[in-house]
């Protein structure tokens, strides 16, 4: 495997994160638009549907991608960072105890 192969496959890796941190805010803004309570607590979070998809396709790697990005869609509610960080604390465990729990015991393939 040449250098060039490399550089090739960490952008397409920092290219897929994009995606999915894209993805994801973009789920999340619509989100708080119904949100109930001042913006910050909705009733559905189709995030955490997307993000359990995201790490059983393409692994747990992507789960660093899931918490920033819920981070910022905290910050752009305008939620102080403590707060933004515990939330999106939450948002990344939600989806990565369910594939630990739920999901990889009836898989067959390991993820890394």
């Amino acid at each position: 495997m040449g250098i060039k192969s490399e550089r090739h496959q960490i952008s397409s890796e920092i290219f897929k994160q994009l995606v999915v941190a894209s993805l994801y805010f973009s789920v999340a803004a619509v989100a708080l638009k119904f949100a109930s309570i001042e913006g910050n607590a909705s009733l559905l979070w189709p995030s955490s549907g997307l993000a359990l998809a995201v790490l059983v396709r393409f692994g747990v790697k992507y789960a660093a991608g899931i918490v920033i990005d819920a981070f910022i869609a905290g910050i752009y509610v305008g939620n102080p960072h403590l707060t933004s960080s515990i939330i999106a604390l939450g948002n990344t465990l939600e989806p990565l105890l369910t594939l630990y729990i739920k999901v990889l015991p009836f898989s067959r393939t390991v993820m890394v």
